[in-house]
């Protein structure tokens, strides 16, 4: 699993155990002492997730775990006052780690790393998605076969490109490129039924004030469907096994894995 696969893990990872951590907060008995509960270890848990999509230096990991953050904690806080200030406080946070792990020894060892997994950069996305035009209108109605990507793909690409291209880098693309225009209408139909079912069950899951953590997974599976425009998270079994999982649970009663006990 690469730096930027990790990231996308996290993206629904943070924002699901962040969702426990405010519930358990809001659930708490005032007359138990705060080391006695679970919420030191659900924030510690938070702030670790929070850190390890830092620390793959994914831009848009990064980016799109700060919205789902703040998107929850607008739901969380009923005044305005509080959303204001814990807006600001995911916004600092978010800041204050990104320019030390830019600026701080740490964000150099972190970045050597990433260069020598040989990351595919924007560029290289880029010539790799013009290239797939091509490809595209050759296997326009059945694609290429599923599997086949690495095998047919260097035949459309650019002379001098190097990269040696097992994946698409876009998860949708791919579906496009291996199962042509008969898949791409069955992932339209797939995400429309898919979400047309999550927001219903929302609607009617009798989640009450302080119940986030569902709140969280939703977040989560939206900003690792926007990450998967540029890279192939659902590729990797164990990611596409979380990935099932958490939409699974999204639709799910009530007594689902996201509740908390």
């Amino acid at each position: 699993m690469t730096p930027t696969n990790f990231a996308g893990v996290m993206e629904l990872a943070t924002p699901w155990i962040a969702g426990y951590t405010w519930m358990a907060w809001r659930r708490r008995s005032p007359s138990t002492p705060l080391r006695e509960t679970r919420i030191p270890f659900l924030a510690a848990a938070t702030l670790l997730c929070l850190l390890s999509v830092l620390a793959t230096a994914s831009k848009a990991g990064a980016a799109l775990v700060a919205i789902s953050l703040a998107v929850l904690a607008l739901v969380a806080c009923r005044g305005w006052r509080q959303r204001v200030a814990i807006l600001v406080g995911v916004v600092s946070l978010v800041g204050l780690l990104t320019v030390g792990l830019r600026y701080l020894p740490l964000g150099t060892r972190i970045r050597e790393f990433v260069d020598a997994t040989g990351q595919v950069s924007e560029i290289d996305r880029f010539v790799a998605w013009r290239a797939s035009t091509a490809m595209i209108k050759d296997y326009a109605v059945t694609g290429s076969g599923f599997g086949s990507f690495r095998d047919v793909f260097p035949a459309y690409i650019p002379s001098g490109e190097y990269q040696r291209w097992y994946r698409a880098h876009n998860d949708y693309l791919q579906v496009v490129l291996e199962g042509g225009a008969i898949a791409a209408v069955l992932m339209l139909w797939l995400i429309w039924n898919y979400w047309r079912r999550a927001l219903g069950a929302m609607r009617r899951r009798p989640h009450g004030p302080h119940d986030y953590a569902p709140i969280g997974v939703v977040l989560g599976l939206p900003a690792r469907a926007v990450h998967a425009s540029g890279d192939e998270h659902a590729q990797v079994p164990a990611n596409a096994l979380l990935i099932t999982t958490l939409r699974a649970n999204a639709i799910a009663p009530r007594e689902g894995l996201v509740d908390l006990p």
